[in-house]
């Protein structure tokens, strides 16, 4: 079970986050409702606080926003941030960042928040940028369907969208295009920008402008600790909240290192940061005050919070939920990963292809333990005759690289509850399914003293899909380290992906994301349908793992339009949304030219510092922090944020 799902729960003693100075003095006993009563105050005193700078946030010159992002961003490059940041969310999950690969993952995780939050800023940047010159965000490109995919765009003509190119990551190679629904009148972005410097201009000198900007709560992911950070400046910096971070006790030894990064706008009183325990958590969620929640976690979670715990059912059935607060949640889902073969035997299905996609599809499975969201859950390959080799060799392959990958720490609560329960499902299927545990290599990427549980990678092969009556094993997500592969028909490759589309869009549950591994030859069969909305996920990455859909200047979340409170499926809202600030995205391709792949892999801790910093930086890398500062000065008027530029706070030390 998530953390989260504890907020429901009434308690009396707090797990955490409550000062000595907070209990009751010896020998006095406090009340049910005395105590409920002083948790009320705490979330109204905190919240009242940062509502109060709700006004001011939203309506703060563009110039002094931009500020803020570099200041963010200047902390990201800091020397000491990537190292610190990947060696507590290692320890976090109980990895050994002294044994050899221990080290390599860490500095690999610091990287990867200079790569992901140092963009984030940099497209925010340029969109503010953007609009403080031409009232406007940066207008995207639109995609060339045919010379980029080979198939004639009116294929996909007269669906209400439009495919925007967000640009390549220069480091993985990803091209990122956002699907747009888009009615009569265009293209439509930055709502919260446009309707903020709309009040600016009709407000006459001295008028008090129209009230605009709302409080968001945002709940901390328990799994990846840089989803926080960018939960945060997406709420803020795009639709233009002050935030509250309850950072999940899985990854709370990373606060420190995220307030630091934060602090410029932490300092300010935009951002909240707390380790609130279970009381004060679910009195900040349920307040008046409260006009946004953001949740990065399960479905059993989210309807937890939007229903409650009693008479949950009723209250779905009559859509009347106990949270009255706007909600935005990213939740999992039970992620396919699609092999495509080619229409006729061709050289592209080589036995190297068939290595690398098979190595891509048993890391998105081992990663973190399996403990992601878009981890690899079932992998689809053809089962006609005709492609019976091709499917025979890619399993074959994805089994080798999954025997041979090193065990992670089962860190998450409630794995080894999840897993056995995999377990039964798979069992109870009795000799329609072949079950394989990865049990002949044990060796581990190195433990903390005393946290050296591990499980092994478990396989269950399904042999014939149609006799599944039992669809737990489709319907509920694993987090744990296992994989389902089904074979579907098809005498050709292009029925096949069809019936595959369906499979998955109709017996998965969830829709956040997919993997499509395809060869060039069948692009212009299969994109259309991927455009048209047959394969409709959140983040369709061809030729790519699924973690890397997320893409800041893309789109990361379920479909739009796909989801209610009452049926939510992968959740509501979208995060990242940096590069074009749509209003309105539907959902986004990331793609890899075919065979290009890069595969992550360990980075030692020094070039980890050296490559996090240039990422963040760029060649402002190369000058001292002092004269960054004084750059930054020069081009703001800071009229909000004088406080702020002490000479104390503007020493950078971690």
């Amino acid at each position: 079970f998530s953390y989260h799902l504890l907020l429901m729960c009434k308690s009396s003693t707090p797990e955490g986050g409550s000062s000595a100075a907070d209990a009751p003095s010896e020998g006095v006993v406090c009340s049910q409702e005395d105590m409920e009563r002083k948790v009320t105050g705490q979330a109204t005193a905190v919240l009242s606080k940062l509502s109060s700078k709700k006004e001011e946030f939203a309506y703060l010159p563009l110039d002094e926003k931009i500020w803020l992002l570099d200041a963010v961003v200047d902390r990201i490059g800091d020397w000491e941030v990537a190292g610190n940041f990947g060696r507590e969310t290692m320890a976090a999950r109980n990895v050994d960042d002294q044994s050899a690969d221990g080290a390599g993952m860490a500095g690999a995780y610091g990287v990867i928040l200079a790569a992901l939050i140092g963009p984030l800023c940099t497209k925010l940047k340029a969109n503010l940028l953007a609009l403080q010159k031409t009232g406007k965000a940066v207008p995207p490109e639109r995609v060339d369907l045919a010379k980029e995919f080979g198939f004639d765009p009116t294929e996909v003509e007269g669906l209400g969208v439009q495919t925007y190119d967000m640009g390549t990551d220069p480091l993985m190679k990803i091209r990122s295009i956002v699907i747009n629904e888009e009615e009569e009148e265009g293209l439509s972005q930055a709502r919260f920008y446009q309707t903020m410097l709309k009040n600016v201009s009709t407000t006459s000198s001295g008028d008090q402008k129209p009230p605009l900007g709302t409080v968001c709560v945002i709940l901390g992911a328990g799994n990846q600790s840089f989803l926080s950070i960018s939960d945060v400046l997406y709420h803020m910096f795009v639709r233009g909240s002050v935030a509250l971070l309850k950072h999940h006790p899985v990854l709370i030894r990373c606060k420190p290192i995220i307030d630091y990064v934060m602090a410029p706008l932490i300092d300010a009183g935009y951002l909240v940061s707390l380790d609130a325990d279970i009381p004060l958590t679910q009195a900040l969620v349920y307040s008046e005050l409260t006009d946004a929640v953001h949740l990065t976690g399960g479905i059993n979670t989210h309807d937890a919070i939007v229903w409650g715990t009693e008479e949950p059912e009723t209250r779905r059935a009559k859509n009347e939920p106990v949270l009255k607060a706007q909600m935005f949640a990213e939740l999992g889902a039970v992620t396919p990963y699609i092999v495509v073969p080619s229409e006729t035997p061709t050289t592209e299905w080589t036995t190297d292809m068939i290595d690398m996609y098979a190595g891509m599809c048993a890391f998105a499975v081992a990663d973190n333990c399996s403990c992601n969201c878009l981890a690899c859950k079932v992998l689809i390959l053809p089962g006609d005759a005709k492609f019976d080799s091709f499917s025979t060799q890619f399993i074959s392959k994805f089994k080798e690289k999954l025997e041979h990958t090193k065990l992670e720490p089962a860190y998450y609560p409630g794995i080894k509850d999840r897993y056995n329960l995999w377990m039964d499902n798979v069992d109870s299927l009795g000799d329609n399914v072949c079950k394989t545990v990865c049990t002949e290599n044990r060796k581990d990427v190195g433990s903390l003293p005393g946290s050296e549980f591990v499980l092994p990678f478990a396989i269950a092969e399904v042999k014939d899909v149609s006799a599944i009556k039992d669809e737990s094993l489709f319907r509920t997500e694993p987090f744990a380290p296992v994989v389902t592969i089904v074979r579907l028909p098809g005498a050709t490759a292009t029925e096949y992906t069809d019936i595959a589309f369906s499979f998955a869009q109709n017996r998965l549950w969830g829709n956040l994301s997919t993997s499509l591994i395809m060869p060039p030859s069948m692009y212009s069969k299969v994109i259309p349908k991927v455009i048209r909305g047959e394969l409709l996920y959140g983040a369709v990455c061809i030729n790519a793992p699924t973690f890397m859909g997320y893409q800041v200047s893309g789109y990361w979340g379920a479909p739009r339009g796909t989801s209610t409170l009452q049926d939510a499926q992968s959740g509501h809202g979208e995060v990242c949304n940096a590069g074009g600030l749509f209003d309105t995205p539907r959902n986004s391709i990331a793609w890899v030219p075919w065979g290009q792949l890069r595969p992550p892999g360990p980075i030692p801790p020094l070039v980890s510092k050296c490559l996090a910093r240039i990422l963040a930086l760029g060649w402002k890398a190369l000058l001292p922090r002092r004269v960054r500062r004084m750059l930054a000065m020069q081009s703001s008027s800071l009229k909000h944020l004088s406080p702020l530029l002490s000479e104390t706070q503007l020493e950078f030390s971690c």
